[in-house]
């Protein structure tokens, strides 16, 4: 299985791969080996958790220098990462049954009994500005090998269809399946607010709404702030509200520099970056509301993991968004920071409604969770 994207901290596709793996590692019936490019990893549980793993380096010959060369001077100028080449890929794969492509090594094994490949979402092809080159390059070729593959897996029913409708894979081979949330929401340790808050150093008296997500254009950051504003100008009730913005920071934020520069409610807006996972339950725990007004989401696992930690969400009607949160939240356009603002003052202002969209974003995140996923790609594998 492609596990390239352990080297990079726990978000995203990254959360997705490993809590995968870990199931399928502790399957008696799965022979499992991962394919790395090294072994340089950004935190350390995953550097232990891959070694703990059979696993495979995607060695790079000396041809395969003159081979990147080349290309880099005839194709791929101004790219930021070197592409694999499918020569590297089936070097490395050449003696599996299954191959599974998680993310980067997008090319099938032409020995294999079955090639597997998941798609997350089709955001490069539907918001190219919002993504630098190398990823829109990579996200095109790999578009381009879908149909080489015995199945494509979608992680949701709007992925299903954007896939269907922007490649020349046959219906009948995409399947969906859903995604869960990492164990450490399954029982978390809740940490006390005052300890939360002051070890991020966020006013501990202070009612807050949380937004979870790398920070780059797509995730309608600008947007947000523009719904946050609107809800304090309307009342001092929500002179006591904060936004805390979690998540690093991602590419193209100029927008939203020049935004912060003349906001009036800056000093009332933290961005404490990367936050360790074990900390998340609690943070979704102590928010009065979870915003997440994103332009586009494969899925969208934070709306997930706030439902999961009984925090009431707001939250975009575009694409997979309505499949994750149902009728257990607020759905608003994520374009109209209007909508958003009402949203957040009908959860503010009224404890009764959020407490049931904490119940039942509860009971329906139950029906979210990796072993299902796991079984479901078992049934794939074997069939």
């Amino acid at each position: 299985m492609d596990a390239f994207v352990l080297r990079f901290p726990r978000t995203g596709i990254v959360n997705v791969v490993f809590n995968i793996l870990d199931r399928l590692s502790r399957d008696p019936g799965c022979d499992l080996t991962i394919l790395l490019q090294d072994y340089q990893f950004a935190r350390p549980e995953l550097a232990q958790f891959a070694q703990s793993l059979k696993s495979k380096i995607v060695e790079e010959t000396s041809l395969d220098r003159k081979i990147y060369r080349l290309r880099r001077f005839a194709m791929d100028r101004g790219l930021t990462a070197k592409l694999p080449l499918s020569c590297q890929i089936r070097r490395a794969i050449d003696r599996c049954d299954i191959y599974h492509c998680t993310d980067w090594y997008y090319f099938p094994s032409r020995k294999a009994h079955k090639n597997v490949i998941t798609v997350y979402d089709m955001t490069t092809r539907l918001f190219a500005q919002h993504h630098e080159r190398t990823n829109i390059v990579k996200e095109a070729r790999k578009a381009r090998n879908l149909r080489d593959f015995d199945k494509v897996i979608a992680i949701s029913e709007s992925t299903r269809r954007d896939v269907i409708e922007y490649t020349n894979v046959k219906p009948e081979n995409v399947v969906t399946i859903p995604l869960g949330v990492d164990a450490t929401y399954e029982a978390p340790h809740v940490i006390n607010r005052d300890d939360l808050l002051d070890y991020y150093r966020i006013p501990r008296e202070r009612r807050y709404i949380l937004s979870v997500s790398t920070i780059e254009p797509r995730k309608n950051v600008v947007g947000l702030l523009d719904a946050f504003r609107l809800l304090k100008q309307s009342s001092q009730e929500y002179d006591d509200v904060l936004l805390i913005l979690i998540g690093p920071m991602g590419w193209g934020n100029h927008e939203l520099t020049r935004h912060i520069k003349d906001y009036p409610y800056k000093d009332q807006i933290f961005f404490p970056g990367y936050v360790a996972l074990a900390d998340m339950p609690s943070f979704y725990r102590h928010a009065s509301c979870f915003a997440y007004l994103s332009f586009y989401e494969g899925f969208g696992i934070p709306i997930l993991e706030a439902m999961k930690s009984s925090c009431p969400v707001v939250c975009s009607n575009a694409s997979s968004m309505p499949e994750v949160i149902g009728d257990c939240g607020e759905l608003v356009t994520p374009s109209e920071p209007c909508e958003a603002a009402e949203a957040l003052r009908r959860i503010l202002d009224r404890t009764s409604y959020a407490d049931d969209l904490r119940t039942r974003g509860l009971k329906r995140s139950l029906t979210f969770t990796w072993d299902r996923c796991v079984e479901r790609l078992l049934e794939i594998y074997r069939a």
